[in-house]
């Protein structure tokens, strides 16, 4: 046998153990982590599931009454943003060059243009007709009703809001709180809690727990917590007690830096229900 015979049988050889080695490590990792999955789930059976909340996920997608929904398969549009979910209204962005055009879909599952910027503007909150738009160094009202887009002061956007708390996210395991009407503040810590019999569960398997975002409702405090890159629980703080409880989970979703999760009062979201129907 010539020694170029040799040396491919040997290679290959090699190769098919290098081959099978890396198949069985492969194999092993996904029996252990679906493993670890159905662990997670009865840890978090007991955990119900609140149609209150809304979640966006990356640019367009959305997580709605425990359904995964791209919005751009409903609206026919490519490369967009959503930017807020309430009951009656769904903002989204999309970016051309340096300027972003603003749209709504309505309670009917009208899609139409409100405005353009020459920067991201964050829209915070409604109150009233109005929604509350944060931009670099100003902040506007915009009236949904008459399409009319003003500069207002600091002192006016905060006042317009009504929630008795305002939270500050450090990281991801702690929030300052603050008493908006006596000027009182706590810090919430993951580290706090792990004597919780689901925190301490979790954290057996997980070793780490990440706060990615919260949401202050009236006097309600909720936070989004991550567990692994498909499981994540929303915790209820109690400011006055400092105690925690589980009103929400996700599970199978997505892990994303950019989750944002909204409220709704009702439990329901009418424009995403019109424009799914239609569809």
């Amino acid at each position: 046998m010539s020694r170029k015979k040799k040396f491919l049988i040997i290679f290959f050889s090699i190769l098919s153990i290098l081959v099978l080695y890396f198949t069985t490590i492969i194999i092993v990792g996904v029996i252990i982590e679906n493993s670890q999955n159905e662990i997670i789930e009865k840890y978090l059976s007991s955990i119900p599931n609140d149609n209150h909340f809304i979640y966006k996920y990356f640019d367009s997608s959305i997580i709605y009454e425990n359904e995964y929904l791209n919005l751009e398969k409903y609206i026919d549009k490519k490369d967009i943003y959503v930017e807020y979910v309430n009951e009656n209204y769904l903002i989204y962005s999309k970016r051309k060059s340096h300027t972003y055009s603003y749209y709504v879909i309505d309670s009917d599952g009208n899609s139409y243009f409100l405005f353009k910027k020459d920067e991201r503007v964050r829209w915070n909150y409604y109150n009233e007709g109005n929604f509350y738009i944060e931009g670099q160094n100003e902040f506007y009202s915009y009236d949904i009703n008459q399409n009319d887009l003003i500069t207002i002061t600091y002192d006016e956007y905060f006042s317009a809001n009504d929630n008795k708390y305002q939270a500050v996210q450090y990281d991801k395991k702690q929030l300052k709180i603050t008493d908006v009407d006596n000027g009182l503040y706590k810090y919430f810590s993951l580290d706090h809690y792990q004597q919780n019999d689901i925190i301490e569960k979790l954290l057996g398997l997980q070793k780490k727990l990440e706060m990615h975002n919260f949401l202050v409702v009236g006097e309600d405090i909720y936070i989004l917590v991550y567990v692994n890159y498909t499981y994540a629980v929303v915790i209820k703080y109690d400011f006055q007690m400092e105690t925690i409880s589980f009103v929400d989970k996700i599970i199978n979703g997505y892990k994303d830096d950019k989750t944002i999760m909204f409220y709704l009062e009702n439990q329901k979201c009418y424009p995403l229900d019109a424009i799914i129907s239609k569809k």
